[in-house]
């Protein structure tokens, strides 16, 4: 007998939303999203993570926009669910030898690490127009959650998330 799973032609995010009991809805969820919201929530998170001692901060988020576009992503959809974005997918690509990874839920990107790259310099971006992101060629990895990470890195993201949340309020 052959068990067919019902989550096999749905993309990685939903499945994993799925295998933890999370509603498939989340995706759909992003399309009504009102992107300047989003763009100030952006924004501020990014603000934050600039303001703290770099010192204080994991090696890759000390030289913050460059070299840290993965960890400060994980960092951001953090910030996002829990203010009731939801999940998101971390999407990594390459060009050019250098990667860039960035935050994306269905056709919505989000992306605070955008400028540390010549041709852009744009700080935040939040947007349904993928032109610049394609030409990384990215894939989606995972959920964007720092939690599902080994229990050293977890932990260090996780200690970056409370003091970026710590300068928020």
């Amino acid at each position: 007998m052959v068990c067919l799973d019902p989550r096999a032609g749905l993309s990685p995010n939903i499945r994993f939303r799925a295998v933890l009991g999370i509603a498939y809805n989340s995706e759909v969820k992003s399309m009504n999203l009102d992107l300047e919201v989003l763009k100030r929530l952006s924004s501020r998170f990014r603000a934050a993570i600039k303001k703290c001692e770099p010192k204080s901060l994991p090696v890759s988020l000390q030289c913050f926009p460059r070299g840290a576009c993965g960890d400060a992503a994980l960092l951001l959809a953090k910030y996002l669910e829990e203010h009731g974005y939801g999940l998101f997918d971390y999407v990594l690509g390459e060009r050019e030898g250098r990667s860039h990874a960035w935050l994306q839920s269905g056709s919505l990107i989000v992306d605070i690490t955008a400028d540390q790259f010549e041709d852009q310099d744009v700080p935040v971006i939040v947007t349904r127009d993928n032109s610049w992101h394609s030409t990384f060629h990215g894939e989606i990895e995972h959920v964007a959650d720092f939690c599902i990470y080994d229990d050293h890195a977890a932990c260090l993201l996780k200690g970056a998330y409370e003091k970026t949340s710590f300068i928020m309020t």
